[in-house]
């Protein structure tokens, strides 16, 4: 008897498409490309509710970040201002004559640049790839030693009423925008570019662009990734309400066997336990 010797086996997208239409079509081959369509349309939706129940614990990936210097400029008393949020140039944040210049511009600094309608940078922020949907952890390495920072919600870094205060960060807050360009500000606003942050980022699950590509997650969601998706097309292919209630059922127990996996978890994670 032979002795199996690899544990890698995957399955595809077009093997995943090929069960959950075997399901649906009574095992009817080969199968129509409108319902490939179809079945592919429930498997990314699937996929992407993953995210919502916070199955997340293989998308975490560790970042570094360094700091690029903040830009300053000559503003139109001859003085030099410090960027302190990041911003593209325009008339209404001109320091000092723009209407909202206070907003962006702090008045210090040493070797202040002409002003003009460009883009500036702030030492305490910068922007996240768009991947990203939130920061579990943080630290920042100086002098070989690693600092934690405390990440707060991002209203909380609104309510700061000292925001362009400077020195060792002790906090960073995650702004979600849904156009992708998520940022993170730190707290105060770091005193110099020696320090590099290191963050661990959740990020979003990757879609099946490929009949070749495999999912973006453990073998254990496979089953869960078919029953559901055949439980969400049920109506489309018209399944007896009997088979969609045993779909739902074995979803559901395919569901929390994986979520049983899903550990390393602590109360003040961004991913909550089970």
């Amino acid at each position: 008897m032979a002795v199996a010797t690899t544990s890698d086996y995957i399955f595809v997208r077009d093997q995943i498409l090929n069960a959950i239409l075997r399901k649906l079509t009574g095992g009817r081959e080969p199968f129509d490309s409108s319902d490939v369509d179809i079945a592919l349309e429930g498997l990314q939706l699937v996929v992407k509710s993953l995210q919502n129940r916070q199955v997340l614990l293989w998308t975490l990936d560790w970042v570094t970040q360094t700091l690029g210097a903040a830009s300053e400029v000559t503003g139109t008393d001859a003085l030099i201002y410090t960027c302190r949020r990041s911003h593209t140039g325009a008339t209404a944040n001109k320091p000092i004559t723009g209407a909202e210049w206070p907003m962006y511009w702090e008045q210090t600094g040493s070797t202040g640049g002409v002003w003009a309608t460009s883009a500036y940078i702030a030492i305490g922020e910068f922007a996240l790839s768009a991947d990203t949907i939130g920061i579990e952890k943080a630290f920042y390495r100086g002098d070989s030693t690693d600092h934690p920072i405390e990440i707060v919600p991002f209203s909380d870094y609104l309510l700061l009423n000292d925001k362009e205060q400077t020195g060792d960060p002790v906090k960073i807050a995650f702004q979600r925008n849904v156009d992708g360009l998520s940022r993170a500000y730190m707290w105060p606003q770091p005193d110099d570019t020696d320090k590099i942050i290191h963050y661990q980022k959740v990020r979003k699950l990757k879609d099946f662009d490929t009949d070749e590509d495999n999912p973006d997650f453990p073998v254990r969601w496979y089953k869960y990734l078919i029953f559901q998706t055949c439980l969400d097309l049920s109506d489309d292919f018209s399944i007896p309400e009997r088979i969609a209630a045993k779909w739902k059922a074995d979803a559901n127990a395919e569901f929390m066997q994986g979520r049983r996996l899903e550990f390393e978890r602590t109360d003040d994670n961004f991913i909550e336990p089970i």
